[in-house]
C-alpha cells in the first residue's frame, strides 16, 4: 500500500516561546546529539535536506517558473523540480540560531551550537521542554527521510514519530497508529513499518478502520501517536485485540 502523501516544502520557523515558564531551567538536560544518518546538509545546519530555489522551464506550459523544494543536492533539487533545461538551482542558507534561541537556552542550561540553524535550534529547545530526550531509532530516521519530510537531525524521537504519523495517508496513518499502540504495549523501538513482521497484522487494522464507522469515528476524534493506554476508546481496544495484546 502507499504509504506517503505529498505536501510542499515548507520552512519551519522557530518554536513558540513566549508563552514558556522561566522555571522548565530547573531541570538536568542530557547532552542531545544529532541522529548519524550518512548526510551532511550542503547548507551547513543539522537539516536532512537543504533549501533550493530551482528555476526552469514547465514543461506544461513551456514558460519558465520558480519554485522552492528541499532536497539533498542541487542535482536532486533539479531533477525533483520536473523542469526541462535550462535549470539552476541556487542553495538558501538558513538564518541561524537566533539570540533570543540563545538566551532561552541559557534559561534551559541548554547546549546549542554554533552552526545550528533557527530550526535546529528549535528542535533543541522543543526536545528540552517537552522532556523529548530520547533520540529516534535510525530506521525511523531514514523512513521519515524517505517521506521527504525536513527535519532537523536534532529532533526528538516523540517529535518525529509525530510528524511521520501526520505525514501518512489515511490508511497508513491507521496503520502506524496500530504499529504505535504494539511498539508502546511491547516496550520496543518504533522503526520503518514497512520492515515490521507484524506489518499485514497493521494493515488489517486499517482495513478494519476504514470500513466500520464507529471505528473511524472513534479514531479520528480520540488518537493521536502520543500513544497512552486509552481503554475506553473503541479504536485503541480493537488495536490491542488485532495484535493480540492484553488490555
Amino acid at each position: 500500500m502507499g504509504f506517503f502523501k505529498k505536501t510542499p516544502a515548507t520552512n519551519h520557523g522557530p518554536a513558540e516561546e513566549d508563552t514558556i515558564a522561566e522555571d522548565f531551567g530547573r531541570r538536568e538536560l542530557p547532552f542531545y546529539q544529532p541522529v548519524d544518518m550518512g548526510y551532511l546538509s550542503p547548507d551547513g545546519s543539522y537539516s536532512n535536506m537543504a533549501l533550493y530555489t530551482v528555476r526552469g522551464i514547465k514543461p506544461s506550459t513551456g514558460r519558465q517558473n520558480t519554485i522552492g523544494l528541499h532536497a539533498k543536492s542541487e542535482v536532486d533539487a533539479k531533477r525533483l523540480s520536473g523542469f526541462t533545461e535550462p535549470i539552476s538551482a541556487d542553495l538558501n542558507f538558513p538564518e541561524r540560531r537566533t539570540s533570543r534561541q540563545l538566551e532561552f537556552a541559557k534559561e534551559l542550561k541548554l547546549f546549542i551550537p554554533p552552526n545550528a540553524s533557527v530550526d535546529d535550534a528549535s528542535a533543541l529547545i522543543s526536545r528540552a521542554l517537552d522532556e523529548d530526550d530520547e533520540s529516534p531509532d535510525l530506521e525511523l530516521v531514514l523512513f521519515a527521510d524517505e517521506m521527504d519530510l525536513q527535519f532537523s537531525r536534532y529532533i526528538g524521537k516523540n517529535a518525529l514519530i509525530a510528524r511521520v504519523f501526520y505525514k501518512l495517508n489515511q490508511r497508513a496513518q491507521y496503520a502506524f497508529y496500530c504499529y504505535l499502540v504494539y511498539a508502546f504495549k511491547m516496550k520496543t523501538q518504533v522503526r520503518d513499518i514497512r520492515k515490521e513482521p507484524m506489518r499485514n497484522v497493521f494493515e488489517e487494522y486499517a482495513r478494519m478502520v476504514i470500513e466500520d464507522k464507529t471505528l473511524t469515528v472513534s479514531f479520528e476524534a480520540n488518537c493521536t501517536p502520543d500513544i497512552v493506554d486509552q481503554n475506553r476508546v473503541k479504536a485503541y481496544k480493537v488495536a490491542l485485540e488485532v495484535i493480540g495484546v492484553p488490555k
